[in-house]
């Protein structure tokens, strides 16, 4: 955003100094050529008047001497760099500085000489062997007698020149405005943006679950401080409905384990009394079961609602270690449902993570490994670092998920179609609240040939020396 404030502040800039400076390069060509046209024309009459005597002594015979006349030319050669050409009344030349022009020729074929022969002066543009050239014709009168023509001729370049030197300034002014428009939309482009940047950062704060950041509204233009008034009135609601919601899941599910075993227990006392040709012996235990269901139900939501928090701080826990202790509270289980539990744990191995989340992760995905894989297979408990990453996986040899069944594993309350254990739904959804919470993932995805990879991913602490 500042990028493009700035481009539309210096666009807009350069833009301006376009529209004004290009017609007027094309103005200072005509101011220059006006300039140096009468500048010629005021040479010219000053040069007609100190040549009026010594040309009407020329032209009377009493003077046949054109030194002076000669003289005079060049020295404005020399000041102006304008040549000079002094023609009598019969269009003869008198005395030239040019080059071209020789004492005698005639110049009766020349417009501004036989013009200002006839009293009118002249300006304009003529070709010449070096280019164009600018020209001034004036008559050197003797009182109400016309006794010649002089013309002052000068390159039509040196306008060009003088255009350059006065469009070169132009054009290092326009650079320094540039530059001064670029610093001054830099700043205000700053200036305004860094509100919305400080909006951001709270923005994605927010979104990774820090639901304790809140937005500056103390800075920044006021459409950008009230809308950070309401960003942050928006989070205090949503974080009030966050623990509203996570109080009530734990309250209620706390509220419902006392029942629960209180049905349970008659339930049992009921079984315990009858034996087991009861016709209602399959409707108790049924009923049972479904009970066990729901207490499992119960539990997990009580630790999905712990997993929710997302508050709790993170400390380096042993993951080495921790493997290894779940890998020996599950072996006897796995071994009574004839499945072979074995690790492959690295040592040494330490991660970052919330307190007691590692041991959940593992316990749930072991529990949902043993649930499917089949008597005579086996589960791998493994625990590896990758690079900044410790990654403890989980691989059974079971039937597996399909791809679109992967992608709703960590919903809360879904179940495989084919579980026959009859779980809660909510283990893998604490599973990826807790891993989230830690700063880390996890997934899972197909084992070769069949089967389940669950991964979670921690970041690495440093190694045990």
């Amino acid at each position: 955003m500042t990028r493009r404030l700035l481009a539309v502040f210096v666009g807009l800039t350069l833009l301006v100094l376009l529209v004004h400076d290009l017609p007027l390069a094309g103005h200072l060509r005509a101011v220059e050529r006006d300039r140096l046209v009468t500048s010629l024309e005021r040479d010219a009459f000053t040069f007609a008047g100190l040549a009026e005597e010594d040309l009407e002594a020329i032209e009377e015979g009493r003077s046949d001497d054109r030194t002076l006349l000669v003289d005079l030319a060049d020295s404005y050669r020399d000041r102006t760099g304008s040549e000079v050409v002094l023609a009598n009344r019969d269009a003869e030349v008198v005395a030239s500085n040019d080059a071209t022009r020789s004492v005698g020729d005639d110049l009766s074929e020349s417009a501004p000489i036989m013009l200002a022969l006839s009293g009118v002066r002249s300006a304009g543009t003529q070709s010449a062997e070096g280019g164009e050239e600018l020209y001034v014709a004036v008559p050197v009168l003797s009182g109400p007698r016309t006794m010649g023509a002089v013309m002052f001729t000068s390159p039509a370049a040196v306008v060009d020149e003088r255009v350059r030197d006065r469009l070169r300034g132009i054009v290092i002014a326009a650079a320094i405005s540039l530059l001064l428009a670029a610093a001054i939309g830099f700043v205000l482009a700053r200036t305004l943006t860094e509100p919305v940047r400080r909006l951001r950062r709270a923005t994605r704060a927010i979104a990774d679950g820090d639901l304790d950041t809140r937005a500056d509204a103390g800075t920044g233009p006021p459409e950008i401080r009230g809308l950070a008034d309401d960003f942050n009135a928006m989070i205090d609601r949503l974080e009030r409905v966050v623990a509203d919601q996570r109080d009530f899941a734990g309250d209620a599910s706390h509220q419902l384990r006392t029942p629960l075993t209180t049905v349970q227990l008659r339930i049992d006392q009921m079984l315990d009394r009858i034996d087991s040709e009861d016709p209602n012996r399959p409707g108790l235990e049924s009923a049972r079961g479904e009970l066990r269901r729901l207490e499992r139900l119960v539990e997990g939501l009580l630790a999905l609602a712990r997993a929710s928090g997302n508050d709790a701080p993170l400390a380096t826990v042993p993951v080495s270690a921790i493997a290894q202790e779940r890998f020996e509270a599950w072996e006897a289980l796995a071994a009574e449902d004839g499945v072979a539990l074995v690790t492959d744990i690295a040592p040494g191995l330490r991660a970052r993570a919330v307190d007691g989340a590692l041991e959940q992760i593992i316990d749930n995905y072991v529990a949902n490994a043993l649930e499917h894989a089949p008597a005579g297979s086996r589960v791998v408990l493994r625990a590896l670092r990758r690079g900044n990453e410790i990654e403890v996986t989980v691989l059974d040899e079971g039937a597996g998920l399909t791809d679109a069944q992967l992608g709703h594993a960590f919903d809360r309350f879904w179940r495989a179609p084919d579980s026959v254990v009859g779980g809660s739904g909510v283990g893998l959804a604490v599973v990826q609240r807790l891993a989230r919470a830690s700063g880390g993932s996890a997934t899972l995805r197909h084992n070769t040939p069949t089967g389940i990879v669950a991964v979670v991913v921690l970041r690495a602490a440093d190694l045990v020396r």
